[in-house]
């Protein structure tokens, strides 16, 4: 079952410091509503004042980091699903298993993994657990 079929839209804050991959996430994610923004400081005001299903953040950002911003959000926010969008992590496979372990992260999708990315927030929204 689809999404579409259930009719729920997720809410997803998208935050990369690359608009053109904001750009190509938003046009992906056109079914579900979706809000995004280049910083990590800038996303953090959004969560303050906004709720949301899902934040997919990249790692490699300005000030605030994605993992600083998702452990925020693990924090501030529990209930929002966090899912680690990167393409350059320094991070090895030891560091991103004991991200996933700790719930920081509920699941990384490695960049230019748009399909990924799309299927998993279609899982979300249909209620399936996420694999």
């Amino acid at each position: 079952m689809d999404n579409t079929t259930r009719g729920v839209r997720l809410r997803i804050l998208l935050v990369d410091d690359e608009p053109e991959i904001l750009r190509v996430l938003q046009r992906g994610l056109c079914q579900h509503e979706t809000v995004a923004v280049e910083t990590g400081e800038a996303a953090i005001r959004l969560l303050d004042q906004r709720r949301f299903d899902v934040v997919v953040s990249d790692n490699d950002m300005g000030a605030i980091s994605g993992l600083v911003l998702l452990s925020h959000v693990q924090w501030a926010h529990p209930e929002v699903h966090r899912v680690l969008f990167s393409g350059t992590t320094r991070l090895g496979p030891d560091d991103l298993a004991a991200l996933l372990r700790a719930g920081i992260v509920h699941r990384v999708v490695s960049k230019p993994g748009f399909a990924e990315l799309l299927r998993l927030c279609n899982q979300l929204a249909a209620g399936e657990r996420a694999a």
